[in-house]
């Protein structure tokens, strides 16, 4: 029952896609279990064996495996493609099957980032042109340009989406090998203005890792941490090297509530996750 409680908080209610959509809703699983076990008596969870168990995660593979690539802060790195790219810094970031999308959390900002097999070798302006009208976007305005060594088309559109309908769009597009990639950012056009630095900085981020570079991505893992006089979850987590938006998850996977997590205590054990 924990865990699916758990399940529930980690879901993005505001995320229009899923991998579990065509799943029962957490809520209803839980619902559920709660029917099916009415009147018997559950076990509460034991607190004996807790240093025992703790010992037994320490080090254990959290998150996304490397060769899907992996999120750490607000940071993005495949190893297979070789890409590395910043998002901007708080953003909820997921890698789906399909993209890695960001957005912010206090407005309707979204990016993504995505790549495309290319049958046969363009420009990168003709591969911009090209998926640009496949997108259904109307250019505004764009340009060919260099970013971080690598040739880039960038540029401003117009366009729609189901969810939010009539929309601004900034698209960099790169060419690396037989694969185009392209970051995606858009919001409503009465916001575009306010959302455009986020987008651009992001597209400006975007990089080829060495293969050695590429082959020193490791996996984030679960570490113990002992709290010091003082701390706090954003101030571990930012000594650790991640993001203001890894405080929500961190508290979830110690079983708070990531709205209102405890005050910590000097010499409480927590769980925590490193990319190392």
């Amino acid at each position: 029952m924990k865990i699916l409680e758990l399940l529930e908080r980690f879901s993005d209610k505001k995320t229009y896609t899923s991998l579990f959509s065509t799943h029962p809703t957490t809520e209803k699983r839980i619902f559920s279990l709660e029917r099916e076990s009415y009147g018997e008596s559950l076990p509460q969870s034991p607190v004996t064996g807790r240093e025992n168990y703790l010992r037994e995660i320490d080090g254990l593979v959290f998150g996304d495996d490397p060769r899907e690539g992996i999120i750490f802060g607000n940071r993005f790195q495949h190893p297979e493609f070789r890409i590395e790219v910043f998002f901007p810094e708080g953003w909820s970031i997921k890698n789906m099957p399909d993209a890695v999308t960001a957005r912010d959390p206090d407005h309707d900002f979204q990016l993504e980032l995505r790549v495309h097999s290319l049958t046969k070798r363009k420009s990168i302006t003709e591969i911009a042109h090209t998926l640009s009208k496949k997108f259904g976007f109307k250019e505004i305005d764009g340009s060919q340009k260099q970013v971080n060594d690598l040739e880039a088309y960038v540029g401003t559109y117009e366009g729609r989406s189901r969810e939010f309908g009539n929309i601004m769009a900034r698209i960099g597009f790169f060419m690396i090998r037989d694969m185009a990639h392209y970051i995606l950012g858009f919001s409503r056009p009465g916001e575009f203005k306010k959302a455009l630095p986020f987008f651009n900085n992001t597209i400006e981020t975007f990089k080829k890792l060495s293969r050695q570079q590429a082959e020193n991505i490791h996996p984030n893992r679960i570490r113990l941490h002992v709290a010091g006089e003082g701390e706090t979850l954003a101030t571990i987590i930012k000594k650790l090297g991640g993001s203001s938006g890894d405080v929500k998850t961190v508290a979830l996977i110690n079983t708070w509530d990531p709205d209102n997590p405890p005050e910590l205590k000097p010499g409480m054990v927590i769980k925590v996750f490193k990319n190392e």
